[in-house]
């Protein structure tokens, strides 16, 4: 039986935080008129963190294929992040079409934003949820009217008589948004996810089975569970963990990886209008030995692109971690901006290994895929110290990565980090007092406190653009068993 949704007659326009209120109004009352749920057993599909992972399309595809010729009525819903990752889709003539187109013809139901949703712009992604063919679903972000932004707070679906409520959250850092380049969501205000969620809870009285998808991060996933023990599911992401159906204070959370690695199956057995049993299971997408041929042949059309294929360098030993590229990274920012040093924050290495070989346009692309811009900050060593300590506080994935200098950096139990010793290149004595010539990317310019009102000097030049540059003058570059910050009571993720 196809799945229902008795809100699609409803064409759902731009919601600021009126139209919520009116909305969760609207749906009250409508929901509350409908007859009695019917016991149903309910499958879903979760998935997170696509990041474009188009390679992986077909056998996702083939899978959902599968599963849904067993259960035609099955939910597929995603946790956000659905973009930036691959130059395939995010480097297209209109970036992000071959997700959106793919997403369409794998059968979507429902998608909440990820941080990264808006990486290419704001407008962008209000394209991307008018070509997609199921809603986007976030209850915790208020856009402006002119950025016509047709997403929704919840959704509600009907199977055999059960009603299925699905909300939205995205995470918002200490700045008031997402992790991302602020700038890029100019004209949306993003308020707290648990604050926001405490609003919806009369949607826990209206439906059978309730529903987040959550892009929070699993230590945040944990606490709003516990926080809001009302849903049933929570099907997350943003910290890209393998969570195959954990229950917390009741809540089943899931979560499966990212780059289309795993997808979640989840069964939900409905007895008498209330969730009885809950069963989650893991899928290996990249063992499946079946593709789907009309998402194969879509891949192939979206990746016959010559401009990606061009290399631009090769690598004598492989990359075994993130530090080994972001050294490189820094190396390369460094180099072209002809700085004293440089500083890369973690996030902005998008991936942890590389064979050693040729380097093409898609690896860099793939590796840096944010389109940051290169500036140069000149900084004394006590400023540089102060903004080392602050960088793992802005960007979750740890302490940045160096070049033209080395550093020690300790954690303490709360998550505050401070630099214990720094020290030139060759393992010289640093001079804090000195001023030098940084490099470093607008996000890390833009998101660090201790960065405010300091003048800059824009290169005019992506980082990636940099790293072309960069690795096209080398011969061949070997970062293997380069390791320039140490890190005492913390990691990088």
């Amino acid at each position: 039986m196809k799945l229902k949704d008795p809100y699609k007659m409803f064409k759902i326009p731009t919601v600021n935080k009126n139209m919520k209120k009116i909305l969760s109004l609207f749906f009250g009352m409508a929901i509350s008129t409908a007859a009695m749920a019917q016991d149903a057993d309910i499958k879903i599909l979760g998935i997170n963190d696509m990041h474009a992972a188009v390679q992986n399309f077909p056998k996702f595809a083939h899978i959902v294929d599968s599963i849904r010729s067993l259960h035609p009525d099955v939910l597929l819903m995603a946790a956000g992040d659905n973009r930036t990752g691959n130059p395939i889709n995010d480097m297209h003539e209109t970036p992000n079409l071959p997700m959106v187109e793919m997403m369409n013809a794998v059968g979507f139901n429902a998608s909440t934003m990820g941080n990264h949703e808006c990486d290419h712009s704001a407008q962008n992604f209000a394209y991307t949820i008018n070509e997609s063919q199921f809603p986007y679903i976030v209850a915790n972000a208020y856009p402006n009217d002119t950025l016509k932004l047709h997403f929704q707070p919840f959704r509600l679906f009907e199977h055999q008589g059960v009603r299925i409520g699905v909300i939205g959250f995205v995470q918002v850092n200490q700045g008031g948004t997402p992790d991302c380049l602020p700038s890029k969501v100019d004209g949306i205000r993003f308020a707290d996810p648990f604050k926001e969620a405490d609003k919806y809870k009369w949607l826990r009285n209206q439906c059978d089975v309730y529903i987040a998808l959550n892009h929070i991060g699993l230590e945040n996933d944990t606490l709003f569970a516990d926080a809001h023990p009302e849903f049933d599911l929570m099907i997350c992401g943003h910290s890209h963990d393998i969570v195959p159906g954990i229950i917390r204070n009741g809540v089943m959370i899931a979560q499966a990886k990212r780059d289309v690695k795993y997808v979640n199956e989840i069964d939900l057995k409905v007895r008498g209008g209330k969730v009885v049993e809950k069963k989650c299971k893991l899928i290996d997408v990249c063992a499946t030995k079946g593709e789907n041929a009309r998402l194969k042949a879509m891949l192939e059309k979206f990746s016959d692109n010559p401009i990606l294929n061009k290399v631009v360098g090769h690598a004598t030993t492989p990359f075994k971690c993130r530090e080994e590229l972001g050294s490189m990274m820094a190396d390369a920012d460094m180099a072209v901006a002809k700085a004293d040093l440089s500083i890369v924050n973690a996030g902005s290495v998008r991936y942890e290994t590389k064979d050693a070989g040729a380097f093409n346009v898609n690896d860099v692309l793939r590796l840096d895929p944010f389109g940051n811009t290169l500036y140069v900050v000149e900084l004394t060593g006590l400023e540089l110290k102060a903004l080392l300590e602050e960088l793992p506080t802005t960007d979750e994935y740890g302490p940045g990565y160096a070049a033209g200098f080395q550093y020690t950096i300790v954690a303490d139990k709360k998550g505050k980090y401070v630099v214990k010793e720094m020290k030139t290149a060759d393992g010289k004595k640093f001079n804090m007092q000195k001023t030098y010539k940084v490099a470093m990317d607008n996000f890390v310019y833009q998101t660090n406190t201790c960065m405010e009102g300091k003048p800059f000097t824009e290169t005019y030049m992506k980082t990636s653009d940099a790293l072309i540059q960069f690795l096209e003058i080398q011969p061949a570059v070997d970062y293997k068993g380069v390791k320039r910050v140490t890190i005492v009571g913390g990691t990088h993720r």
